[in-house]
């Protein structure tokens, strides 16, 4: 937490995860991954879920505060996240107050559209944050609202400060509804009141 990654430091991070998943270094297999305002680049992050992605323990991440999350670190965690393997799936999954790329010729899907129909895959989640991040996007709500059709088991859902209109939210806590396990459940700072006239 608050320790600055280079590139060059996640490639040796990167190095020592491919070490574990090859039988070596085995006290390195990672379930949990916290990153919390690291400064981490998209390369980066992509050198480190490369080593995730061979590892396939991956089971809990948090990724926070002063991050940057880019197109190719997203195709990697896209892989982490559809995982369905028996007993190892990605069950908390958080991306708060990161920097979020913006879609381009080449990428033309929004970076959390695609995570969030990657999650709906293996329907395994249950703990879920977007928080303060701009999700005023209707094809990143109708993905939301996808996934929580999907995922009735959710226990945890946090989509705090995203300046969601009231119109979506509606749409959101409607799916909330059959989510029979819910425990927790955050929508403030969004679009919640309506403007007087």
């Amino acid at each position: 937490q608050g320790v600055y990654i280079s590139l060059d430091q996640a490639e040796a991070m990167k190095d020592l995860f491919l070490s574990a998943a090859n039988g070596q270094e085995s006290h390195l297999l990672i379930k949990s991954l916290i990153i919390d305002d690291c400064g981490m680049s998209d390369e980066a992050f992509e050198q480190l879920l490369l080593g995730l992605v061979a590892q396939n323990e991956l089971t809990r991440l948090h990724y926070i505060n002063n991050n940057a999350l880019g197109h190719r670190s997203a195709a990697l965690l896209s892989r982490l996240c559809r995982r369905d393997i028996k007993n190892n799936h990605i069950t908390e999954f958080n991306i708060s107050n990161v920097q979020i790329a913006k879609t381009n010729k080449d990428c033309p899907q929004n970076i959390i559209t695609g995570l969030l129909y990657d999650l709906e895959v293996p329907m395994k989640i249950r703990n879920i944050k977007f928080s303060n991040l701009d999700l005023n996007n209707k094809e990143i709500t109708d993905a939301m609202v996808q996934m929580l059709e999907s995922c009735a088991y959710i226990q945890y859902f946090n989509i705090s400060n995203c300046n969601i209109q009231l119109s979506e939210l509606v749409k959101i806590t409607e799916e909330l509804k059959l989510c029979c396990k819910l425990e927790y459940c955050n929508l403030g700072g969004n679009k919640v009141s309506v403007s007087s006239f």
